[in-house]
């Protein structure tokens, strides 16, 4: 087993392999057989690890850049042990996009040369909400925010587990990944590049009006961008999404 250092992020082995070598055979005598390995993980368990793993990538990067902004620091303990994660884990991130991205199989748009998905983009935009909510009174702490960058790190990059096999079988769909994300890309890959944090455009109003046709009453609407006179926003309903395009103030659904 593996553990990380909670200092410097450092993995350090703490088994003895002569003394586990030695178990091992004398459970082959006991038993006459090997432990039988466990089954191949069922699609819910892959589903529901890939999202999970996302998120967990998605928020270790956003608190990567928050710890970046605050200490102006890149190679403090806290990007290191994340630089370490990404190193080790990006494989199984790489295949929990994969698997994310073949449920998402023909609801994706064509727009500014990018293949998105609506689902991929409130996924993505939740979470930075989520971790901006989180992480960003990081930047209001009068002292060296350091030790605390680096817990939180440690917690982020900790709360995620899952079983061998399911790991295993990410990674296999990582090998099959079209367009194989690389540390720094955005997760999940049909997110696009859309700013999330953008500020509410001139052309809101008529965007709020637009979308009362929409499957709910009070679509959450983020603006992706706002560069006059050009913006972008996404509506969202649990079972209804939409991309607005709105060019000097005239808007429409893509």
């Amino acid at each position: 087993m593996c553990a990380k250092n909670a200092l410097t992020g450092k993995i350090s082995t703490d088994f003895k392999p002569k003394f586990a070598a030695a178990i091992s055979v004398v459970a082959l005598l006991v038993t006459g057989c090997v432990s039988t390995p466990p089954p191949p993980p069922s699609v819910d368990e892959v589903q529901a690890y890939s999202v999970t793993q996302l998120k967990q990538a998605i928020r270790a990067e956003r608190l990567a850049q928050t710890c970046i902004a605050v200490s102006k620091d890149k190679n403090s303990d806290t990007q290191k042990l994340y630089r370490q994660w990404q190193t080790l884990e990006w494989p199984v991130v790489v295949g929990a996009d994969a698997h994310y991205r073949s449920t998402l199989s023909g609801k994706t748009l064509a727009f500014e040369g990018q293949t998105l998905s609506m689902e991929a983009l409130r996924l993505y935009a939740d979470e930075v909400e989520r971790s901006n909510a989180n992480f960003n009174y990081l930047a209001r702490i009068k002292t060296d925010p350091s030790r605390l960058c680096l817990r939180k790190m440690q917690e982020t990059l900790t709360a995620t587990d899952a079983p061998d096999n399911i790991r295993n079988a990410l990674k296999a769909l990582g090998e099959k990944h079209p367009q194989p994300p690389v540390p720094g890309d955005r997760i999940p890959s049909l997110a696009g590049n859309f700013t999330i944090d953008a500020k509410t455009g001139r052309s809101h109003y008529k965007v709020e009006q637009a979308t009362k046709s929409m499957n709910c009453t009070a679509p959450k609407i983020i603006t992706f961008k706002n560069q006059w006179p050009s913006e972008i926003y996404g509506a969202f309903c649990s079972d209804d999404h939409q991309l607005i395009s709105c060019e000097w103030g005239k808007c429409k659904s893509l």
